[in-house]
C-alpha cells in the first residue's frame, strides 16, 4: 500500500460517546424516543432515537445504523465467509453510525484495520457523538473521490463494504467505478454491496461487477434489502 488515506483528507478526531439517559432507555421499551434530530447535508432528516434500550440512527424512511440495518450487515458478512487471517484492511464506504465496524470488531477483534468514509458531515458528527467510531480511522470525504485516490495511490483492501444511501436511495456504481473497486480489492478479497434496489437495477450492478472481474451473487434479506456478495478472483 502506497501513501496514506490521510494524505487525502484529514481524519475526524474521536470524541466521548454520549449515552441515552436511563429513564429514556426504560421508556423506549414502550415506544421509540427521539434524542436528537438534525438535517443532513443533502436535506434529508436524520434522527437519533432509542428503542428497546438501544440507539438507532434513522431517516424518515429507513434505518441507517443499529436497527434493521445491523441485522442486514450481520447476515451479509456471515454469508461472505470471511477468513480472519486474511482480513488485514477494511474499507467502509458510507460509514453511517458504524454498524458494520462494530460487527467486524465483535467477530474478528479490534486489531482489524478499518477505514470508514462518510460524506455527510452531520452523519459523521452524530456517529462521533452517539455511535461507533471506536478503533476506526474515520474520514469525511466523497466516496467516489476517495475511490479515485485509492486507485491512484495503489491502496488495497481485503474487504470493502459499500453502504451508501440517501434515505432509501442506494448508490449505483458506474462501470468505471466497479473497475476501480476491483483494482483495490486484493486477490481473494471480499466485498459486500448493500442496497434497496429493485431486481432489475441490482442485476445491472451485478453485471457491471462481473465485467470488472468479480464473482458476484445476489443475497436478499428481509423485504427490502438486496445485497451483492462479491469476491476478487485473481
Amino acid at each position: 500500500m502506497f501513501g496514506s488515506p490521510y494524505d487525502f483528507m484529514m481524519p475526524v478526531a474521536p470524541k466521548d460517546i454520549k449515552k441515552a439517559p436511563f429513564w429514556k432507555r426504560v421508556l423506549s421499551y414502550a415506544w421509540p424516543l427521539v434524542l436528537e434530530r438534525r438535517k443532513g447535508v443533502l436535506g434529508h432528516e436524520l434522527e437519533v432515537l432509542v428503542y428497546h434500550g438501544k440507539l438507532h440512527l434513522d431517516t424518515r424512511e429507513v434505518n441507517y445504523s443499529f436497527g434493521d440495518l445491523h441485522a442486514v450487515m450481520k447476515a451479509g458478512l456471515n454469508k461472505l465467509k470471511l477468513d480472519p487471517s486474511n482480513l488485514e484492511s477494511v474499507l467502509i464506504l458510507g460509514y453511517g453510525g458504524g454498524s458494520a465496524a462494530q460487527i467486524l470488531h465483535e467477530k474478528f477483534g479490534t486489531d482489524t484495520a478499518i477505514i470508514g468514509v462518510e460524506k455527510d458531515a452531520v452523519v459523521m458528527e452524530l456517529c462521533q457523538r452517539w455511535f461507533y467510531p471506536h478503533g476506526v480511522k474515520l474520514l469525511q470525504a466523497d466516496v467516489a473521490e476517495y475511490l479515485e485516490r485509492a486507485v491512484a495511490q495503489q491502496w488495497s483492501y481485503s474487504l470493502i463494504i459499500s453502504d451508501v444511501f440517501v434515505d432509501a436511495d442506494s448508490l449505483a456504481w458506474t462501470e468505471e467505478q466497479w473497475g476501480q473497486l476491483a483494482k483495490i480489492l486484493v486477490p481473494e478479497g471480499r466485498m459486500l454491496f448493500n442496497s434497496m434496489m429493485g431486481e432489475k437495477e441490482l442485476n445491472e450492478q451485478k453485471c457491471l461487477a462481473e465485467q470488472a472481474g468479480l464473482d458476484a451473487q445476489i443475497f436478499e434479506h428481509g423485504e427490502s434489502n438486496r445485497l451483492l456478495l462479491l469476491r476478487q478472483k485473481n
